[in-house]
């Protein structure tokens, strides 16, 4: 009894132990991921000449397919604050039949993108300087077979507004998932089917853990793009994160971004819960802990009143026939 109420004693402090490591943990992830249901992606102010962004980017054009679009993209610092800065200018282009692009794109594979598949779109804090129309973003590398060779990954329009001026505030603009849709024209960008009109084409759940390339585009309009990013986040997220056999099914309507509705695919632990079975389960080593002390003291308590009836009789039985041998003498 004593072994088992010493492992149960020492069962409670280590669940305690845990249940704090746990605590930390979580809400270290939280903070660092998902404050305010965000999840930051780029953050071009916290660039400099020691510090570079989160990822690395480009500028790519039509170039490529004998396009005569041109455009940069660049990091700019002004006094205490970085800005990324994409400017160009898209021109009709021979090979398309039409307006040609510019885009700027991270380089395609890099490994540290978070998992944004419980999140709902993209949100971008930025500044437009000219009238153009024909912002786009894509993200992944989807291919299908009978689709152009130019034409991989899913793709939304964006329409970003012109600012008042340089000194205006900011634009946040958000592009939720359902704009999605790896159905869509390769010579104007534009989408012809969205995930929002027929889940078939909604960014899958691999393509949301791993986003693999984030491109922003000027497409399928001709004019002149002069665009400034603050930063890019992910928004709309929840507090917890799916488990790594969910099955790659696409995204429902239901929620924007919820993959499947089948509790069997999906295992969701937020911290708060965790942390309260944790305490649950310590404190139930505690009581049982506290039990098996308790009876251990009694039942010691209990023999110490034997031992001493036992000893009483001894003397007494001693000291009797003590006397009786005296009394023969």
């Amino acid at each position: 009894m004593k072994a088992f109420a010493l492992h149960s004693t020492t069962f409670a402090a280590t669940t305690i132990f845990l249940s704090s490591l746990s605590y930390i943990n979580c809400n270290a992830y939280e903070n660092a991921g998902y404050a305010d249901n965000k999840i930051l992606l780029e953050d071009f102010s916290t660039s400099s000449v020691d510090h570079d962004q989160h990822h690395v980017w480009e500028e790519l054009n039509d170039s490529v397919v004998g396009g005569s679009s041109t455009g940069i993209f660049k990091v700019k610092h002004i006094e205490n604050i970085s800005i990324g800065h994409f400017i160009g200018h898209v021109r009709y282009t021979k090979s398309l039949q039409g307006p040609g692009f510019v885009r700027m794109k991270t380089l395609n594979g890099e490994k540290n993108w978070p998992d944004v598949s419980m999140c709902q779109g993209f949100e971008l804090n930025v500044k437009s300087h000219s009238d153009y129309t024909g912002f786009g973003i894509s993200i992944g590398r989807y291919e299908k077979s009978d689709y152009s060779v130019f034409q991989f990954g899913y793709k939304a329009n964006m329409e970003i507004p012109k600012s008042a001026n340089q000194e205006a505030i900011p634009n946040i603009v958000h592009v939720p998932f359902t704009d999605f849709t790896h159905l869509w024209d390769h010579i104007t960008g534009n989408a012809l089917i969205t995930c929002e009109e027929n889940e078939e084409y909604c960014p899958d759940v691999n393509t949301l853990r791993n986003l693999y390339s984030f491109v922003i585009w000027g497409e399928g309009v001709e004019g002149a793009v002069d665009l400034e990013i603050y930063n890019i986040q992910a928004y709309g997220c929840a507090g917890s994160y799916e488990d790594s056999n969910t099955k790659n099914e696409g995204i429902t309507l239901n929620n924007k971004i919820e993959n499947d509705t089948n509790p069997s695919n999906h295992t969701s632990v937020s911290s708060s819960s965790f942390l309260a079975m944790s305490k649950s389960v310590a404190i139930l080593g505690l009581i049982i802990g506290a039990i098996a002390w308790t009876r251990r003291f009694r039942q010691g308590k209990h023999q110490g009143k034997e031992r001493d009836s036992s000893y009483i009789l001894l003397v007494e039985t001693n000291s009797s026939e003590n006397e009786s041998q005296f009394n023969d003498i």
